[in-house]
């Protein structure tokens, strides 16, 4: 029975998603603007620093006015800046997830809402 338990145990914890990463959102300052990028008031901006003192993995998503969602993901240095997250056209809602591991630790598809 131990021995089954055990086995169990160690299924359970090989299957959770986030066993391996730490989230990492509280890390992230986050600064929205508009009409920086293609020449059009209506573009949408969100730049994200981390702010704490390890590399972060970070994916965000940036709404369009048809509802589609465009996605992109890098790695933050401690102390990094990225500021590549834009749409020519946005409504202003965005999406994002930071952790300490990679694509499937962050949570995605289902990342937190601003």
């Amino acid at each position: 029975m131990k021995i089954m338990m055990g086995m169990v145990a160690v299924i359970s914890l090989c299957f959770s998603i986030n066993v391996f990463a730490e989230n990492m959102d509280s890390c992230m300052s986050i600064k929205e603007s508009w009409g920086k990028n293609c020449g059009s008031t209506s573009s949408f901006q969100v730049e994200f620093e981390n702010q704490c003192s390890q590399d972060v993995y970070l994916k965000k998503c940036l709404e369009r006015p048809d509802g589609r969602w465009d996605c992109g993901s890098t790695t933050l240095e401690a102390g990094g800046k990225n500021k590549g997250a834009w749409v020519c056209q946005g409504t202003g809602n965005y999406k994002y997830a930071a952790c300490t591991g990679g694509f499937k630790e962050c949570g995605f598809p289902t990342p937190k809402s601003k």
